[in-house]
């Protein structure tokens, strides 16, 4: 060895139980919501970020790279690229006229991150139904273009779109629900396209009722995949199972009843096991009006009745131009209530607790302006992210020469990052390989981190 070379690189091994932690997938660092609204979370919380184009009522998606920089955003209706213009044929997407609940989902269609579905639905059912378009990032000097518009899978949906992976880890389960009926549709989409649906009879029928309103509301997907909500207007809160295998919908129960309110946004906590629902318009009887509200449901208890009973109230206030709109879990863990006509988000900072210890800040973001119903509907794994233990062949090494690590794959994991705390090195300071191989360009003390995708 030169005199150099006889420093050693010494390197701490991170190991970690699998478990959710605070680690977030960086496909879902941006944010764009109307009107012109923006947040980005690379730093771990959420940062106010001007320059979107959104500013349509309700509806949106938005997807990142996997170092979490912006691929590319819609409304179901136009499609933003990374630099906030129309994307190549980005226009008259058919998800609505600009007032869908869920009008529009990102889907990865290919796993080299080029080609990516744009899930679409009507709004109150409407005849355009529901269909997908695919984009092509490699097209328009890495733009990207809208290469395939507007397919149609069913001719009158909810304004339902959620997607949950399947247990092959590499394809993903779309999800809506038939309007008139009471009939979850699970589509299977992946690279070869988007096969024929699977349908579940489970949950309530959404039929006509004052203008369809009853097609308005949102559909979730737990974190682990097997559980759906689903908020149908005046037809209160569906709770359901998933099975990410066969994609059958079944043992719909009700936990909010009709009570001539608009039961509107629905969201999982990261560990799945709180419910968050907001309702506007719910009718206190007691008070005699209507009430815009925050609830949250526990459901580790052991049957409906116990669900049912946990119901804890967050926020109530009367105020019928001022409704609670979408909810969002972010990539920090934490969870997102929209609101129309009021300039701020509200926050559920610790959302796997129930009551107070959830702490709920009404006025937790404050926005520029006031915002609308929507936040960006995003995949059900986006936001969360597992470590465990890896290895390498030996405990330390000479400057400059080449490091092998070793991971030995487990069932569940949809994708890595290594993370070598190399600042000298840069941008070589990732990997996404399986067993990667990394240099280390001076002696030094160096914690490496595995991070896992569930």
């Amino acid at each position: 060895m030169s005199l150099l070379s006889s420093k050693i690189v010494a390197i701490f091994l991170v190991a970690f139980a699998i478990s959710q932690l605070a680690f977030a997938q960086p496909q879902s660092n941006n944010w764009y919501f109307s009107p012109y609204h923006g947040l980005n979370f690379a730093t771990g919380k959420a940062v106010y970020q001007g320059g979107g184009q959104m500013a349509r009522m309700e509806g949106g998606s938005c997807i990142s790279d996997s170092t979490g920089k912006l691929l590319f955003y819609t409304d179901g209706i136009t499609v933003w690229n990374k630099n906030h213009a129309i994307m190549l044929y980005g226009n008259n997407l058919e998800g609505g006229s600009g007032s869908t609940t869920q009008s529009c989902l990102i889907v990865p269609k290919t796993p080299d991150g080029l080609q990516y579905y744009i899930f679409t639905a009507d709004e109150q059912a409407g005849y355009l139904g529901f269909k997908y378009s695919v984009v092509d990032l490699s097209q328009d000097g890495g733009l990207g273009a809208v290469v395939q518009k507007n397919i149609p899978l069913l001719s009158s949906s909810c304004e339902k779109i959620t997607a949950v992976r399947h247990c092959n880890k590499k394809d993903y389960w779309v999800i809506t629900h038939k309007y008139n009926s009471d009939e979850y549709y699970a589509y299977l989409a992946g690279e070869n396209g988007v096969a024929n649906p699977v349908i579940s009879k489970a949950g309530s029928m959404l039929a006509t009722y004052y203008y369809n309103w009853n097609a308005a509301g949102q559909l979730k997907a737990s974190p682990d995949g097997k559980k759906l909500a689903a908020a149908n207007s005046n037809n209160g809160i569906d709770l359901l199972d998933f099975d990410n295998q066969t994609g059958i919908v079944s043992n719909g129960v009700e936990l909010f009843g009709n009570d001539n309110g608009a039961h509107y946004g629905v969201e999982f906590s990261p560990n799945s096991k709180v419910l968050y629902a907001a309702v506007k318009g719910y009718f206190n009887a007691a008070d005699n009006m209507r009430l815009t509200s925050l609830f949250q449901y526990d459901l580790s208890q052991s049957n409906t009745a116990a669900i049912i009973a946990s119901r804890n109230t967050l926020l109530t206030y009367n105020g019928p131009m001022d409704e609670s709109g979408s909810l969002q879990r972010g990539p920090d863990k934490r969870i997102y209530l929209a609101h129309y006509n009021k300039a701020y988000l509200s926050i559920v900072n610790n959302p796997d607790n129930m009551g107070a210890a959830c702490n709920f800040e009404e006025k937790g973001l404050l926005l520029p302006s006031n915002g609308r119903f929507n936040l960006p509907n995003q995949l059900n794994e986006y936001g969360y992210a597992q470590l465990d233990s890896f290895k390498v062949v030996s405990s330390s090494f000479c400057p400059g020469s080449t490091v092998q690590f070793k991971y030995t794959p487990v069932a569940g994991i949809s994708g890595l990052q290594w993370n070598f705390d190399d600042q000298v090195s840069g941008s070589n300071n990732l990997s996404t390989l399986e067993n990667p191989t990394h240099r280390f360009s001076q002696a030094g003390i160096y914690r490496v981190q595995l991070i896992k995708y569930g």
